[in-house]
């Protein structure tokens, strides 16, 4: 799992980056404005029903969970296994993963209807719960992920050893599955939703996460390499995009179970899988 990483010379950032910057810094600013039209007129402008019980906000918390945990995975598998280590891309791969977990729990606050409601979590929280169990695992996965970045910085510059390292490799790359289950049971345990009360789903999420976490992985190594901080060869990237081939293929392939078990005839989610295969949401699937 090494992508034969020689460093190179930064070059100056160039146009592209100060127009991205730009750009993140104007949408940042429209995100801030609308989110206190949201805090000053309640959470019923977000449109959400019980069909949509969580909405746009919880998909976009569960989609950067599953990116940041799987670049996480991705970057720090090679020391956790004892591989070769990717480099120079593994602390750039673990800086995206620490600001896609903030991200992720930032939708979080705002689907609270405010930040004011915060301490109502812990205040009012309830451990039979599985939400509650994930804000247990998502302040720990951040915390592991700040962790394991500061990690790597120090045994760059030799304060911490490579065993050191690696152990908090371990642990962080166990925090990020643990982080995922969690997830993945909040929706499996609700057993008044058909394709969500399924045991597959666990391993569906590490498996998405994978694939998700790979993809950013290779465009991080690609603007790496635009940008002059890093020379990636083509063996590299090759490797990189079998990795992402197994783990698409992995998960098309729970996707597949789960599509076969709810569409058999009589069972509870049969309705749902002709909607989303031949019905009026087809053409998005």
């Amino acid at each position: 799992m090494s992508e034969n990483l020689t460093v190179a010379a930064a070059k100056p950032a160039g146009k592209g980056l100060t127009i991205a910057i730009v750009v993140s810094a104007i949408v940042t600013i429209a995100g801030i404005a609308l989110w206190g039209v949201q805090i000053a007129g309640g959470l019923i402008q977000t449109g959400s029903r019980d069909m949509a019980p969580w909405g746009l906000y919880m998909m976009c918390f569960m989609f950067l969970v599953g990116v940041s945990t799987g670049v996480l995975m991705i970057s720090s598998a090679p020391r956790v296994f004892g591989f070769e280590s990717f480099g120079r891309i593994a602390k750039i791969s673990t800086w995206a993963a620490t600001v896609l977990a903030i991200l992720a729990a930032g939708f979080v606050i705002i689907d609270l209807g405010g930040p004011a409601r915060i301490w109502e979590l812990f205040i009012y929280s309830n451990f039979s719960s599985p939400l509650m169990w994930d804000v247990v695992a998502v302040a720990l996965y951040i915390v592991l992920t700040i962790v394991y970045l500061w990690a790597i910085v120090c045994n760059e510059a030799g304060k911490v050893s490579n065993l050191a390292l690696r152990t908090i490799s371990v642990i962080a790359f166990a925090s990020a599955i643990l982080l995922l289950c969690v997830d993945a049971w909040i929706f499996s345990l609700q057993q008044s939703r058909e394709m969500w009360h399924s045991a597959v789903l666990a391993p569906w999420f590490i498996a998405s996460a994978l694939a998700s976490g790979t993809a950013l992985v290779l465009l991080l190594a690609a603007a790496v390499r635009k940008c002059g901080f890093a020379e990636i060869d083509a063996v590299g990237f090759s490797r990189l995009a079998k990795l992402l081939g197994v783990f698409i293929l992995a998960d098309l392939y729970f996707y597949a179970c789960d599509l076969v078990t709810e569409a058999f005839p009589n069972a509870g989610g049969s309705e749902i899988v002709a909607m989303i295969t031949t019905g009026q949401i087809a053409p998005f699937f």
